[in-house]
């Protein structure tokens, strides 16, 4: 049914929304320790129905508890500040019911400044799962600690558009150096233990993330951008496939700036990559690597491209292998420049394709 300009959404006997002229629900904040502004917004957000609500501009939002959101849901929030405090909760994530991508369809986020101030229990600020169509614009994700800015698992035609994240370095022991601002994790149970939104175990069963693109992000974190593969022989063969990465900054402060494994048909075009990690960090202390897990013999005939990025790191420019003697499909590295102590081909380690282009890269020592 649709509803007049005017009309008002209650919640516990309070007016919490508008509709405007076009339809969408304009937010009426309801300014309390953040408790009831998390259930407000959850009634809001939480169904399927198609909607749109448009948060005021210069709100800030205070939670202690997460806001699930549905599907078919366009959420406008540019220039408003969430602030997540309640420990071990993030500030936005889905229910997981359905397999096969279908929890969470069709959403658009655009704007907001995502805050999480965790001091000892951290959580992904924002966690999807078992997702397909979703669009993410203009985004801001700050962390108080290192631990997880977005993180996708088993999801797929995902954009991330000129969004920000920057995940803090201290604050947490050594022996986690390894997390990543961003991470996209297929649906295993050692990479879903802890998430509260899984609901159906049927969506826990090796799925992958496939057609991801960020364009014009900055990301900065301990580890900058992780695609994770299992080694565990029941889900090996699981690959990723075409994660895109277009004219974006990206510094891993303790890692590799991208670290892709068990991705095939990947794209990382024109991009600012950066790894600051000690060079005791061995192969992790590369701008780019990319590895296979998948069983002997499984070869992908999806092509690969590493293409005019500008890449700095302590020890390896790029890096790309199998550790299972599988192999990669076509891969091209061209036009790239990297800055690393080593010089020549030391500097990119690319094996283990169907065939490997190399033209116009330069290295600076």
């Amino acid at each position: 049914m649709a509803a007049d300009y005017g009309d008002v959404v209650q919640w516990n006997d309070q007016i919490i929304a508008t509709y405007n002229e076009d339809e969408e629900m304009m937010y009426r904040p309801i300014g309390d320790d953040g408790t009831r502004e998390a259930q407000a917004l959850n009634y809001l957000l939480a169904n399927d129905r198609e909607k749109t609500l448009m948060i005021p501009e210069g709100t800030t939002i205070k939670l202690k508890q997460g806001i699930t959101i549905g599907s078919n849901t366009t959420l406008i929030a540019t220039g408003v500040t969430f602030v997540q405090t309640g420990e071990g909760v993030g500030i936005l994530e889905n229910q997981v019911t359905d397999p096969d991508y279908r929890s969470l369809e069709n959403v658009v986020i655009q704007g907001g400044i995502w805050k999480s101030k965790h001091k000892k229990k951290p959580y992904p600020v924002l966690s999807l799962m078992q997702a397909s169509n979703i669009q993410m614009e203009d985004m801001m994700v700050v962390t108080s600690m290192p631990e997880i800015g977005i993180k996708l698992t088993a999801c797929k035609n995902v954009t991330m558009t000129h969004c920000e994240i920057r995940c803090k370095k201290s604050g947490i022991k050594k022996k986690n150096w390894e997390m990543a601002a961003i991470e996209l994790n297929p649906a295993v149970p050692l990479l879903t233990e802890g998430l509260k939104s899984v609901i159906n175990e049927n969506c826990v069963n090796g799925q992958v993330c496939q057609n991801i693109l960020l364009e014009k992000c900055v990301v900065h974190g301990r580890r900058g951008i992780y695609a994770a593969g299992i080694k565990q022989q029941k889900y090996r063969n699981r690959l990723h496939s075409r994660i895109r990465m277009r004219e974006c900054t990206v510094t891993g402060t303790d890692a590799e700036a991208v670290l892709l494994e068990n991705s095939v048909g990947f794209s990382l075009r024109k991009n600012l990559l950066i790894t600051r990690a000690e060079r005791t960090r061995g192969i992790h202390a590369s701008g780019i690597l990319v590895q296979l897990f998948a069983a002997k013999g499984k070869t992908s005939r999806l092509q690969n491209r590493i293409s005019g990025n500008v890449v700095y790191s302590t020890r390896y420019s790029m890096v790309v292998r199998s550790q299972s003697k599988c192999r990669f499909g076509q891969t091209e590295a061209s036009n790239n420049r990297s800055y690393v102590p080593y010089s020549g081909k030391r500097a990119m380690r690319i094996r283990h394709c169907r065939k490997i282009v190399l033209k116009k890269n330069r290295v600076y020592a």
